[in-house]
């Protein structure tokens, strides 16, 4: 009995695969500006500073992106040619410090950016195959949210909205508005409390099918609706702490519209201790969609300053992009490679 028949499959090639390419990227930053609004007996109200910048990136010498296995980030990258262009609107006040002597400091209160790309090629080489859902760098480095059934010479506005009115407390706002279907196609909205030994957030992610103009769905897009609550109690930089992640989803069907999706969607729980040299974390999660079901238990070592090792990645941690934007690392707008 023959279990595999490899004159069946004449696409399997037993020759290394070697790809060479090149990346360009040009940041261009025009002058800040900046104004302070002060209050009628002088004191400073705020200070607004707009920030425009424009950064060209091209990609060029990936000729076989199409028998390139998708096996990690690195496989997919595929030729580009495009401008983005944004411009961030800051706000700061004046915060007077803890102690009698310390020097009130400047601090940024609220954020407003709004970018786009341009693409001089739409196709990106011809990796962009029309008609299916395409997810490749670079273009899902403004959203993660699929904006790429069709070929496009501009995506998606994406609108990024923080307001942080104290060190502890924060919300955001992130969306993506379509210029040429004239409509929104996603939302999300997180707020949360972060003290020294608590994190408490909440977050709902919001899809819309996406239609276009001929009145056929756009591949890849779907109607979404998330909802995900974290609770993390505990010192993660040195002692005991633990927390749990939930997602609840309220669409009852599947992208499909045959399988009934269940409300907890994903679950992660996680209990560990950080000591001065090393620390060690142990985790239980659940993943259900009604077509796939996971349960796995995770572990992980870590050594102060040289890295961790295991199976596991934590929960409730926020990151930095460029820009001085956090980044929730479960979140669809999480675009750091």
């Amino acid at each position: 009995m023959t279990l595999f028949n490899p004159l069946a499959h004449p696409r399997i090639d037993s020759n290394d695969l070697t790809r060479f390419y090149s990346e360009l990227a040009i940041d261009f930053r025009p002058p800040v500006i900046g104004k302070t609004y002060r209050k009628p007996d002088g004191t400073k109200r705020f200070t607004h500073i707009i920030e425009p910048y424009l950064t060209y990136r091209r990609i060029d010498g990936i000729s076989n992106f199409a028998n390139v296995p998708r096996f990690d980030d690195i496989d997919a990258v595929a030729n580009t040619s495009q401008l983005e262009y944004s411009i961030v609107n800051r706000f700061f006040h004046t915060v007077s410090g803890s102690g009698t002597n310390e020097t009130p400091q400047s601090q940024e209160f609220l954020s407003i950016k709004l970018s786009q790309y341009y693409f001089f090629d739409p196709t990106f080489g011809g990796a962009l195959v029309p008609g299916q859902r395409n997810q490749f760098y670079p273009l899902n480095t403004l959203t993660s949210f699929s904006s790429s059934g069709v070929p496009r010479r501009f995506s998606p506005l994406n609108l990024q909205i923080r307001y942080r009115p104290a060190t502890t407390t924060y919300a955001d706002l992130r969306l993506d508005y379509d210029t040429k279907n004239k409509q929104f196609r996603d939302v999300v909205v997180t707020g949360g409390f972060n003290a020294r030994k608590m994190l408490i957030e909440q977050t709902w992610y919001y899809a819309r099918r996406q239609f276009l103009p001929n009145g056929t769905l756009e591949p890849g897009t779907f109607a979404g609706s998330q909802y995900r609550t974290t609770f993390i109690y505990g010192n993660r930089e040195n002692g005991w702490y633990g927390g749990t992640s939930l997602n609840f989803n309220f669409i009852s069907q599947s992208a499909v519209g045959t399988t009934p999706v269940p409300r907890v969607l994903r679950s992660s729980t996680f209990i560990g201790y950080m000591g001065q040299c090393c620390g060690v974390e142990l985790g239980y999660q659940t993943f259900d969609t009604g077509l796939r079901i996971e349960n796995r238990f995770s572990f992980s070592f870590t050594l102060t300053g040289i890295g961790s090792v295991g199976t596991r990645n934590r929960i409730g941690e926020r990151g930095i992009d460029r820009e001085g934007w956090e980044l929730d690392r479960l979140s669809p707008y999480n675009t750091s490679r």
